[in-house]
C-alpha cells in the first residue's frame, strides 16, 4: 500500500507538547496523506495548556476533555489510547501519528504496528529509546520548531540502496521520471506521494541529507531547477497540504521530448539495418552479442532501455515488427542455445 493517497490520523498530548510546535506537527502530518482526524486530549482547566486555545481554531482540532484526579499525572494517557483503539476498529485509518514523549503510549503504539498500521511518533529527544524504536518513525522537536528524524527507523530496507553521496542532480532527474509518470494519471499529485514512490527507489532517502529542512523544501528547489521548470506547487483547500501539478507549457514540453525520443529511436533501427545488412552479406546467420557489439561500435552509449527495453532481445523484436526489419527474422540455434538474426529466404531455404 506504500505510496497510494493514505488516511492518517493525527493524536496530540497536549500536557506534554507545547501549541509552538502545532504548524509543524500537521505539515509533517500532510505529508503523510490526508489528515482526516485531529485530536488533542488534557485536562482544559490546567493554565499550562491554554496557549493550545488558537491553534485548535486555526487547524481545527477537536479538542478532548479528561478531567485529572492527580495533579501530578497526565491525564490523557489513558484517554488517548482509548479513542487511538476505537478509532482503529471503526474506521479505514492507514497512518497514526501519536505527539507525545510519554514512553506510556509504548503498548498502544507496538499493538497498532502489529495490525500492520504505520506508526509516526512526534516528540522531544528526551523520549525513552525503547518508546522511540516502537514506532515506523519518530521525529524530534527542537527549539528551532523544526522536526528532525529520529534514527531509530524501523524500516528493514538496506541502507545501501541509497547512494547516500550520489549527486543532487540525479536525485532531481529521479523526482522529474516520477513526476512526469503520477501525472499521466492525475491533473495534481500530494506531495506525500511523490515522496513515497521516491522512497520506492531510494528507500533510506530523507531530505535533510541535502540540506533540506522537509521534503516540501526538497520540492521547491526541484521546482527551480530545468527538471521542475515545466510544473508548478499548488495549496490545497485545507491551507496544509501541498500538491504539484503541470503549467501550461507542459503538454508542449512532453511533445518535444516524445518526438526527440522518437527521433533517436529511428536512428537506432536504422543502424540495426544496415549493421545487420553488412553482417548477413558475409554469414547467414548472425548472433544477438554480436549485433549489440556492432551497433556499440558505433553508438558506444547505447543501452536499449533508453527505449523503454528491457533487453538487447526485445529491441530486436521490435526492430522485426517495423519496416526497418521486415527482410530479416530471428532464428534460435538448439545446439548453441541462443538467438540469431537472419535473412527470411534463408530461413526459407532452411527450415
Amino acid at each position: 500500500m506504500f505510496g497510494e493517497y493514505k488516511s492518517v490520523a493525527v493524536f496530540i498530548d497536549a500536557e506534554n507538547i507545547p501549541s509552538k510546535y502545532a504548524k509543524d506537527i500537521f505539515e509533517y502530518a500532510a505529508g503523510y496523506g490526508n489528515v482526516i482526524i485531529k485530536r488533542i486530549y488534557a485536562d482544559w482547566s490546567k493554565q499550562n495548556v491554554i496557549s493550545w486555545k488558537d491553534e485548535i481554531f486555526n487547524y481545527s482540532i477537536t479538542a478532548m476533555q479528561q478531567f485529572s484526579s492527580n495533579s501530578n499525572k497526565n491525564s490523557s494517557d489513558m484517554y488517548l489510547a482509548t479513542e487511538a483503539l476505537s478509532i482503529f476498529y471503526e474506521k479505514e485509518i492507514d497512518v497514526f501519528i501519536i505527539v507525545s514523549s510519554d514512553s506510556d503510549y509504548t503498548s498502544l503504539v507496538q499493538k497498532l504496528r502489529e495490525n500492520k498500521k504505520t506508526l509516526v511518533g512526534i516528540g522531544f529527544d528526551k523520549s525513552n529509546v525503547k518508546y522511540t524504536r516502537s514506532f515506523n518513525h519518530f521525529l524530534y522537536l527542537f527549539d528551532n520548531s523544526t522536526p528532525k528524524e529520529s534514527k531509530h527507523i524501523t524500516i528493514s530496507t538496506p541502507k545501501s540502496d541509497l547512494p547516500i553521496k550520489s549527486s543532487l542532480q540525479e536525485k532531481m532527474l529521479c523526482l522529474d521520471k516520477i513526476t512526469q509518470e503520477l501525472l499521466k494519471e492525475k491533473d495534481r499529485i500530494n506531495y506525500s506521494i511523490i515522496n513515497a514512490k521516491l522512497l520506492e527507489k531510494y528507500p533510506s532517502f530523507k531530505a535533510k541529507d541535502c540540506d533540506f529542512s522537509s521534503f516540501r523544501k526538497f520540492m521547491e528547489y526541484f521546482l527551480t531547477t530545468e527538471y521542475g521548470s515545466a510544473y508548478k506547487q499548488v495549496l490545497g483547500d485545507d491551507n496544509t497540504t501541498y500538491f504539484l501539478t503541470k503549467t501550461q507549457n507542459n503538454q508542449k514540453h512532453q511533445s518535444s521530448s516524445k518526438n526527440n525520443n522518437m527521433l533517436k529511436l529511428n536512428k537506432q533501427m536504422t543502424l540495426l539495418a544496415c549493421v545487420a545488412r553488412d553482417a548477413l552479406s558475409k554469414q547467414d546467420k548472425v548472433n544477438y552479442s554480436k549485433l549489440s557489439q556492432l551497433i556499440r561500435q558505433n553508438t558506444p552509449s547505447f543501452n536499449p532501455k533508453s527505449y523503454g527495453f528491457s533487453s538487447f532481445k526485445k529491441f530486436i523484436e521490435s526492430f522485426l515488427s517495423t519496416d526497418y526489419g521486415k527482410h530479416y527474422d530471428k532464428f534460435f540455434d538448439k545446439n548453441k542455445s541462443g538467438y540469431y538474426l537472419v535473412k527470411k529466404d534463408t530461413l526459407a531455404l532452411n527450415p
